[in-house]
């Protein structure tokens, strides 16, 4: 089964640019926050319903490699896929584009959780989850 692949687009907005109207580097983190967010709610699993079941996917590692600017009113397009899944952990691979060319690229760490009583206890990825992330029917 191939990992299911997700794309979130849309445009820089002014508050995520510098004095230079470019984008200032920690708007592309929270961009692939978003797209992992989207990724989630794309197969039927939003992270508010996995935490309604007491299950978190906190992140634990994040990489960017930046390759060129962005700018203000850049369409941008994220294509995110899992990249590795273990039994608590996955990978999330995450490029972005502008038009056709490759502007960034990096990566997602985050581990599957149980909050319990304000307890956080790493767990198994949830069967459901991990089949749907792979590519899984999500009808």
């Amino acid at each position: 089964m191939k990992a299911r692949e997700f794309e979130f687009i849309f445009q820089v907005a002014w508050a995520d640019t510098d004095a230079a109207a470019i984008v200032y580097y920690p708007n592309f983190f929270k961009w692939m926050d978003q797209a992992t967010a989207e990724l989630f709610k794309s197969i039927g699993l939003p992270l508010s319903e996995l935490f309604n079941q007491d299950i978190g996917v906190p992140l634990v590692e994040a990489k960017c490699q930046f390759r060129r600017p962005a700018k203000f009113e850049d369409e941008i397009r994220i294509v995110s896929r899992p990249a590795i899944l273990s039994e608590k952990s996955i990978k999330i691979e995450h490029k972005v584009y502008h038009q056709d060319t490759l502007i960034a690229e990096g990566y997602e760490v985050r581990v599957t959780v149980r909050i319990n009583n304000g307890n956080i206890v790493s767990v198994q990825m949830p069967a459901r989850l991990r089949n749907l992330l792979l590519g899984g029917d999500v009808g």
